[in-house]
């Protein structure tokens, strides 16, 4: 993976380690933002698109021998990898940090990842200029970003000008579930419910805190992290629309409109009369002797299997594991699942994994050398095979396991991964795989009894009906919550038909 910053001062090992400096503070003189453009060459062309974009925000903007009346700068940087949908094309992933002079720390950090075959200065400018236009999650972390500058500055007890930033935008409402289609914030959206009992689940954030929330009118509990869960009666009779008011505590207000409208009662009808027949392979492994050994995958195996025991699966359960074990509970599975016939497989790991030529692979437990990857780790393939040759209608394959490389970074995270990128991956149709953490990441190993991103799902595979890609994006969220964005899961899917639900 490679990473490279502009810089003001100076070039830093070399054409691809550079960084550039953004100064100033707020649009109310007489402070102001200085941007000033040092010798890079791969992001030469990002400065002038946000010095741009900066002004649009009524941020002034000076350079040159100005900079010394600047009270704050950003700092942006730039990673390469590649994109996760597709390998061949190229990701960049601009990260702007927002500096306080006196601190040694960023006061906010943003980032905004961008898939693009043209040159990396051009998809760095594309992805900047998307991070300031955007809707959806662009915006809500923009915002968040200047309002957590803003913060910082008009609480300092300085005798210089400070930064004031009034708190002018109201709070975000995420619905997780039912699924909403992407539409402009605030305008009506139609979402397809089933009848009966629907629970409406999602977030609302604010950084001034969040006061109330309505539900066409009805005020909504709301738990400590904002999270909703209010239930609504849906009928085959016609549309229900729906009406979120959020308000937070300086007197901003944000809608969010939507529609839900009842599917075909014959198809409801169908769909629960539907048993799905569920087997689960469970693995952790954490007792590694020639790599880092990690204290959770043995409790986050155990929590898993009792979890998924209680969702109706049948669960086949090994921890710390050597390679003959390993194929053989692999091998077990895939017999077991295509025999008896089983509608929904799923496989969960806990562990170290790693990534080499193309291919990822699960790690046993006596592996030591690097050399030794690819004849004596399992091949993650190994297990999609099995369940395509089941022919199962859902194959769920859950990695709780870091994206970089255990042989090199002796720490208690868990590591699947060195190229920067994701491996190549065939999955059969009506597959979904969910990594812990992006390609090049690390997956905390968790401070508690479990991982933090396992302890996440054991919650949210428990909610009512909830569909497993809300219960993933619900993760996410948890997840890069309690690692300040630093950890930040992801999915592949191709279900396909109806939605799989692992509680009804």
């Amino acid at each position: 993976m490679m990473r490279f910053r502009l810089s003001v001062l100076s070039v830093l090992m070399g054409s691809w380690l550079v960084c550039a400096t953004v100064f100033g503070a707020v649009a109310e003189p007489p402070v102001a933002v200085v941007v000033k453009t040092g010798s890079a060459q791969d992001l030469t062309s990002v400065i002038p698109v946000l010095q741009g974009l900066l002004r649009e925000r009524k941020f002034s903007v000076v350079s040159g021998s100005q900079a010394g009346e600047a009270g704050w700068r950003i700092e942006v940087s730039c990673l390469t990898d590649k994109c996760p949908l597709d390998a061949s094309v190229p990701r960049v992933i601009i990260k702007l940090e927002a500096f306080d002079p006196e601190l040694p720390e960023p006061v906010a950090i943003v980032r905004a990842p961008h898939c693009s075959v043209q040159s990396i200065d051009q998809a760095a400018s594309q992805a900047v200029t998307i991070l300031f236009k955007g809707r959806g999650a662009y915006e809500r972390d923009r915002e968040a970003f200047f309002r957590q500058i803003g913060f910082h500055f008009s609480g300092k007890q300085a005798a210089k000008p400070v930064l004031a930033v009034r708190d002018t935008v109201g709070p975000q409402i995420d619905v997780i579930s039912p699924s909403l289609p992407e539409a402009a914030r605030g305008m009506a959206r139609l979402a397809k419910a089933k009848t009966g009992e629907v629970t409406i689940i999602g977030r609302v954030t604010d950084p001034s805190k969040v006061d109330r929330l309505t539900l066409n009118g009805q005020s909504v509990a709301l738990d400590e992290k904002g999270t909703f869960q209010p239930v609504v009666q849906l009928t085959d009779r016609g549309d229900y629309p729906i009406l979120m008011e959020a308000y937070d505590a300086v007197g901003n207000v944000s809608r969010l409109e939507f529609t839900l409208t009842p599917q075909m009662a014959q198809r409801i009808a169908a769909a629960k009369s539907a048993v799905d027949k569920r087997l689960a392979l469970v693995i952790g492994n954490g007792g590694y002797t020639g790599v880092p050994a990690l204290g959770n995958p043995v409790n986050d195996a155990d929590a898993m299997a009792s979890s998924l025991t209680s969702l109706g699966f049948r669960v086949i359960k090994c921890t710390n594991v050597d390679r003959i074990a390993l194929i053989s509970a692999i091998n077990t599975f895939g017999e077991v699942l295509s025999k008896e016939k089983y509608t929904v497989g799923m496989v969960y790991y806990a562990g170290h994994g790693v990534q080499r030529n193309g291919l990822n692979y699960l790690v046993p437990v006596e592996v030591t050398k690097q050399s030794d990857v690819e004849s004596e780790c399992v091949g993650l393939q190994h297990i999609l095979n099995k369940m395509e040759a089941a022919n199962t209608r859902v194959n769920i394959l859950v990695m709780d396991a870091c994206r970089n490389d255990p042989f090199v970074k002796p720490v208690q995270q868990r590591d699947a991964g060195n190229s920067g990128g994701p491996a190549s991956i065939k999955a059969p149709t009506g597959t979904l795989i969910a990594f812990a953490t992006a390609p090049g990441s690390t997956a905390a190993d968790g401070t508690g009894k479990n991982g933090t991103y396992t302890e996440s799902l054991l919650q949210h595979i428990q909610k009512p009906n909830v569909s497993i890609e809300s219960v993933f994006r619900l993760v996410r969220t948890d997840v890069m919550q309690k690692t300040n964005n630093e950890q930040i899961p992801w999915e592949s899917t191709s279900l396909t038909g109806d939605e799989f639900y692992f509680r009804r």
